[in-house]
């Protein structure tokens, strides 16, 4: 639980840096599936983080 909490926060930080800067804003799949680099960002940290300490988990 401990490592959850502290991977949330490591990903309000990429947050709240990207608050300062313009918001980069593309689609995915269609005109209202929506992503921003952010998005993108704290979804790779959440990724690499669990893939580090669970190296097994799919």
């Amino acid at each position: 639980m401990d490592y959850a909490v502290a991977i949330a926060r490591k990903a309000g930080e990429v947050v709240r840096d990207a608050l300062r800067d313009d918001m980069k804003v593309m689609t995915k799949s269609s005109s209202v599936d929506l992503v921003t680099q952010t998005d993108q960002k704290v979804e790779q940290l959440i990724i690499q983080s669990v893939k580090e300490k669970f190296p097994t988990h799919r």
